[in-house]
């Protein structure tokens, strides 16, 4: 009997990660360890994803926790994209500011300009001071 071969053409499993592509999902993975290694782990960045299964929309929300704060949760932004495509996406601010990302260099301009905002470098000095605060009483 002959031996089955595939028929999937090119594909590869992916390996220890080292070839996933730069999908939004990976990218704000990254950004939320970024997040909680330069705070040490006083903030924790925290991706948490879904499938709308209705539409095939996949969402990715970056949200910041604060386990000194009795893990307040602080949602940073939000990433609805295709699933079957990944582009174009939209991304939503915890401002309600709606941006739409035809490409991963849009995507990343677009999560740069937030996430080195003004009214986010506010929100998270404020986060860490308080965190701080309760870590020296204990």
């Amino acid at each position: 009997m002959p031996e089955s071969r595939s028929f999937w053409g090119g594909i590869s499993a992916i390996n220890g990660g080292q070839d996933i592509p730069d999908i939004p999902q990976k990218i704000l993975k990254d950004q939320a360890e970024f997040l909680t290694s330069q705070t040490k782990g006083i903030l924790i960045g925290e991706v948490v994803e879904g499938v709308k299964p209705k539409n095939s929309i996949y969402s990715c929300h970056l949200r910041i926790t604060v386990p000194a704060l009795g893990h307040y949760i602080y949602n940073v932004l939000k990433i609805n994209y295709p699933i079957e495509e990944i582009y174009p996406g939209t991304v939503i601010s915890s401002h309600d500011e709606k941006y739409e990302c035809k490409d991963v260099d849009e995507y990343e301009a677009i999560l740069e300009r937030i996430l080195s905002s003004e009214q986010l470098k506010h929100i998270v000095s404020l986060l860490l001071a308080q965190a701080s605060i309760e870590l020296k009483s204990i």
